[in-house]
């Protein structure tokens, strides 16, 4: 990497599996340069130092923390080792902090984590990179703008369980769009793969017999409802079904990021009308149905520039002290819906409220 003058300084911490790709999104970040990364794993390092020659390296974040003079951190480990490499960051008055998601394995340690950023004025983004790709802006404005009416319903699936390492991602995304606060969650979990079904990655029935599939529900304050099903025999692409009283936007994340959206020509009123009798409405007199639109032209998604996206955006709100789109408590909502799924499939699929009280915040997952 060129050295950027004036640049903002920023080290990482873990280099394997996503910390790769998230050491490579600093590379076209402007006014930002990737200066130092620290990892206990001598393997980790030696692969960092082949596709970044001459950047230093540590074996321990707090030596790095020292040595370096970092504006900014990345986190690229599991969400176990993350609360003492906050705690450090913190008290060494980093300005700015990217994580990846789920931002913590429980409610208390998020918590403590988000408090830390917040007494030491360091800001905390979270990597539910969705946030910052041009598909779910587009669903969340249109929404907002009466593009389905009012919001009713919904539907979410996405392939092959793991509803704290992956679900988090689809719920935080969910939540996004509808620009509404979950109040209340109901679902059931299974562990494992369904391997009479189906046969995918050899390593995946071994992860979901640790984080596990759901099938389950979500009501949020504006009253819009979304139904779930992660199981484990779920293998299409990842989507997103938003409906409303006038309208309906689907979302399908195959390699295009597919949007679909429909709406009615005219408002609802005249359907209330006594002139308007049930066979009418099924032969299409009054029925006022709903037209398929021409979504805007969007920049196909793109994993490592999305993530320099947030990058950039945690840089800028860290020099003018806006709001990123991705907080740490905007994580913590996605994590407690994902603890109150576990809690509600432990006593038979009963409806959990939200926020979760007692001690639901020590509920440990299992993320990886």
């Amino acid at each position: 990497m060129s050295k950027k003058k004036g640049a903002v300084r920023v080290g990482q911490v873990g280099y394997r599996g996503r910390g790769r790709s998230l050491a490579k999104s600093w590379i076209n970040v402007e006014d930002a340069e990737l200066v130092a990364l620290a990892d206990n794993v001598d393997e980790n390092r030696q692969a960092f130092s082949k596709a970044f020659p001459g950047i230093s390296i540590y074996d321990s974040h707090t030596e790095m923390l020292e040595k370096e003079n970092l504006d900014i951190l990345t986190i690229g480990t599991r969400a176990s080792f993350r609360p003492p490499i906050i705690k450090d960051a913190t008290a060494a008055n980093i300005k700015g902090i990217y994580v990846e998601k789920p931002v913590a394995d429980s409610l208390v340690e998020a918590d403590e984590m988000i408090n830390q950023c917040k007494n030491n004025g360091t800001l905390l983004v979270v990597g539910h990179q969705r946030r910052w790709t041009e598909q779910f802006i587009w669903i969340r404005n249109a929404i907002r703008n009466g593009a389905i009416g009012t919001p009713t319903h919904g539907y979410l699936y996405w392939s092959a369980g793991r509803l704290g390492s992956n679900g988090t991602h689809f719920l935080d995304a969910a939540n996004f769009s509808v620009n509404s606060d979950p109040v209340e969650v109901m679902g059931t979990v299974k562990y494992g793969q369904n391997l009479e079904k189906t046969d995918v990655h050899p390593t995946l029935n071994e992860r979901m017999m640790k984080d596990p599939g759901i099938m389950g529900s979500v009501t949020y304050s504006n009253g819009f409802r979304l139904a779930i099903d992660a199981l484990n025999d779920v293998l299409l692409p990842f989507t997103w079904i938003f409906c409303g009283t006038g309208g309906r936007i689907d979302l399908i994340q195959n390699s295009e990021w597919e949007i679909e959206y429909w709406s009615r020509d005219n408002d609802l009123s005249h359907l209330m009308e006594p002139t308007v009798t049930i066979k009418d409405f099924y032969s299409g007199i009054g029925s006022n149905p709903i037209t398929l639109r021409k979504p805007p032209n969007l920049a196909p998604y793109d994993g490592i520039d999305v993530v320099s996206k947030g990058y950039s955006e945690l840089i800028d709100c860290i020099e003018t002290g806006d709001t990123p789109s991705s907080t740490g408590d905007d994580a913590r909502m996605a994590l407690e819906m994902i603890v109150g799924f576990h809690h509600s499939s432990e006593n038979d699929g009963t409806v959990v409220k939200l926020p979760l009280q007692g001690d639901h915040r020590n509920y440990k997952l299992d993320t990886h």
